[in-house]
């Protein structure tokens, strides 16, 4: 999701609705080497490079310890109305309540009052060891992670145990994410468009799997 236009597709610093940097001149043959020596500037050494070094989040690394959810923000503030698709209802340990799919996110994230309610409504699970740093995105500060937590996420009729990760009560309110691997192997999030034979064959499995989804899973309170 890019956070400068709200759509998906690209991040932030490739956003086509973004102010480019216009051409800089470079200075003719026929200037001195003074001239030329006192108008360039070294690499990062503008307002722009700058803020952009505090902004980025840092490189992701498959060999360090740190994954990136993109979608961390204060529940409080409403998502951005092509993004409320993305909410899905599931079953979390046998409880059921709703996710936000976010497919660029890798693990699967509850904040402290959400996972508070799971456990008073029974929720199943497994205490695991906090083995990664959480960024969320373009911060260089890793969330505050509680506790890890192994638990079943069940989507119609699949389901997949993963573990999934509990923010510490100073993290706030935020949304409750189901990483892109987990939402892949459930089959709410597909790369790619999905080829029908016939409009009544896209009508059939789209009905099909809302009555999976609504049959007996509402979002927790």
């Amino acid at each position: 999701m890019c956070y400068t236009c709200e759509r998906l597709g690209h991040f932030s610093n490739r956003c086509p609705d973004k102010p480019r940097r216009p051409n800089v001149r470079r200075p003719g043959p026929s200037e001195s080497s003074s001239s030329q020596s006192q108008s360039a500037k070294p690499l990062g050494s503008s307002k722009r490079d700058e803020v952009k070094l505090v902004t980025t989040a840092p490189s992701f690394d498959s060999s360090d310890d740190s994954d990136f959810s993109f979608a961390v923000s204060s529940s409080s503030s409403r998502l951005p109305a092509q993004l409320e698709a993305n909410r899905m209802p599931i079953l979390v340990g046998g409880v059921p309540t709703s996710m936000y799919v976010d497919s660029m996110a890798s693990r699967a994230l509850f904040d402290a009052s959400t996972w508070r309610s799971l456990v008073q409504q029974g929720v199943v699970f497994s205490e695991a060891v906090v083995s990664r740093n959480l960024f969320p995105y373009g911060q260089t500060q890793p969330l505050n992670v509680d506790k890890a937590v192994v638990v079943e996420f069940r989507s119609g009729s699949k389901s997949v145990t993963a573990k999934a990760y509990v923010l510490g009560e100073s993290e706030g309110r935020c949304e409750a994410i189901l990483g892109s691997k987990v939402a892949k192997e459930l089959g709410v999030l597909r790369v790619g468009c999905p080829r029908w034979t016939s409009r009544a064959a896209h009508d059939e499995a789209i009905y099909s799997l809302v009555a999976q989804n609504s049959a007996h899973v509402k979002p927790a309170t």
